[in-house]
């Protein structure tokens, strides 16, 4: 992936994250990942990550407001498949009950991520984008 992509809540303010159970999670996931988590509010993301394995190499961050998951890299052996899971895994932080978009940088691929969304769905929709 050369550009970042983005899953956020459209027209929801996400207060009720629990930035501590994301991190938990996330180093469940990712044993070994880098957090960092920024204080300075001017900044825009509040929580940065990186991990790297000979598996999967996943760079992240999440905005002040908690209501936007950037993917600024991923790759793995399994791309399309790892992909898929890794968004419908950042996609489980939102409301169920919200919409959820998944969309590119240039905002030219876009796809509601709905929560009883299927991974093979997700698959399908992403290999649009790859091939």
């Amino acid at each position: 992936m050369s550009s970042a992509d983005f899953i956020f809540l459209d027209g929801y303010e996400n207060a009720e994250f629990d930035i501590q159970a994301f991190c938990a999670s996330l180093r469940g996931r990712f044993s070994g990942v880098t957090i960092r988590e920024e204080n300075d509010h001017e900044k825009a993301y509040r929580l940065l990550w990186d991990y790297q394995s000979p598996e999967v190499s996943v760079e992240g961050a999440l905005n002040r407001k908690n209501d936007v998951f950037v993917i600024n890299y991923f790759d793995s052996k399994n791309r399309l498949q790892d992909y898929a899971a890794y968004i419908l895994w950042l996609r489980k932080w939102f409301p169920s009950d919200q919409k959820v978009v998944f969309c590119d940088e240039g905002y030219e691929y876009v796809f509601e991520l709905s929560s009883d969304l299927f991974q093979k769905d997700l698959e399908s929709y992403l290999r649009t984008r790859f091939d």
